[in-house]
């Protein structure tokens, strides 16, 4: 099979690869500013810190799964055609739900995207305590009604089958009391057709059947419902905070963008690169960042007028369950207890006063 690729498939793949680019382009950036360690550690620290970000964890999703989805349809095999069709598939549901960084700015529906977030990861020790369960269930129905089954790939795949639906209302009860068409021939079952349940799980599997439903149905995704709960008030008591938070890591990341969408930013970066050229070679174009000389103008206009000693919080600041908020009485109020700003570069002003300033303007616009 010869691999074809229309106009569209040539578009979009420049188009992926304007993103990949500005993804280089930003762990970079997250490269510490002292360089005087080898490049190898240097590239190690970038990538940690840009590996801390959840969307860029997907972003990584995305561009490995697009690559390696294009390699495998320019191989010339109908199954490598088909598992790149798959691959492609399964990254474009990554690519809709990468898109929801741009509500992390909403007011309303950002505070909701780490809610879902931290649900997430709420959901995790839970489904471990669900396949516990699932499985344990699964196996015991399976050699009750079916002792002596034939092992393959495709009977493990099938065995969690009727235990995972059984938990939302599917109970399979024609084929469990022996209702259905069936055979007992080894022949006959090896073609395809329906094995006929043993008399004894005939009667015991529906007692089983009844306790696992209890135990399952009712008590853990009740206990999962109450987590949601509990972390949706959580969430919900300091909404202003996080939005705050969410918007201002939104405004430092695309403060370091090109201005213009892709793929039109591989033509910025071109640019870029020609701009840094002539910067060493002749010492043109050389200039601080805009920001950088608005740093005292911003300073001046933050409310309180004092030195904050807060800085910029981290996941975990965030994932506390302060019933006082985000941060204490003392951490907000800027001009209590200090008297001056230091001046600081601009990578320190965005890390240390990024988070301070906005939240006080959110604030203060209430």
């Amino acid at each position: 099979m010869v691999p074809q690729f229309s106009v569209i498939d040539i578009l979009l793949s420049v188009w992926v690869f304007s993103f990949l680019v500005e993804e280089i382009v930003q762990i970079i950036q997250y490269a510490p500013g002292k360089r005087d360690t080898s490049w190898f550690v240097v590239s190690y620290q970038a990538f940690r810190n840009y590996w801390q970000n959840d969307w860029n964890k997907m972003d990584v999703i995305t561009q490995t799964g697009f690559i390696t989805g294009m390699i495998l349809r320019a191989i010339p095999c109908s199954n490598c055609y088909e598992a790149g069709r798959l691959f492609l598939c399964v990254v474009h549901l990554f690519f809709f739900w990468r898109g929801g960084q741009s509500f992390s700015a909403h007011k309303h529906m950002g505070p909701m995207i780490v809610m879902i977030r931290k649900m997430l990861s709420d959901l995790v020790p839970f489904l471990i305590i669900f396949f516990v369960a699932v499985a344990s269930f699964a196996v015991t129905q399976e050699a009750l009604l079916y002792p002596n089954s034939f092992w393959s790939g495709d009977f493990l795949y099938k065995l969690p089958h009727k235990a995972f639906w059984q938990i939302f209302g599917e109970y399979f009860l024609d084929e469990i009391g022996g209702e259905n068409e069936c055979s007992n021939n080894a022949t006959v079952i090896r073609n395809g057709a329906q094995r006929c349940p043993t008399t004894a799980g005939r009667y015991l599997v529906p007692v089983l059947l009844s306790g696992y439903i209890l135990m399952t149905n009712v008590l853990l995704l009740n206990i999962i419902i109450a987590q949601f709960s509990f972390r949706f008030g959580t969430i919900q008591n300091k909404a202003d905070q996080v939005w705050a938070w969410q918007t201002c890591c939104l405004t430092l990341e695309f403060q370091k963008m090109p201005t213009i969408s892709p793929p039109l930013t591989l033509l910025w970066r071109v640019y870029w690169l020609m701009k840094i050229g002539c910067c060493y070679i002749c010492h043109c174009f050389c200039r601080k960042p805009k920001l950088a000389s608005n740093i005292p103008l911003l300073i001046s206009e933050m409310p309180g007028q004092g030195q904050a000693e807060s800085v910029r919080p981290t996941e975990s600041q965030l994932d506390s369950e302060d019933d006082n908020g985000l941060y204490s009485e003392d951490e907000t109020d800027m001009g209590r207890n200090t008297e001056t700003f230091t001046i600081m570069d601009l990578d320190e002003f965005e890390q240390r006063m990024g988070y301070v300033y906005l939240a006080e303007l959110s604030a203060n616009s209430k």
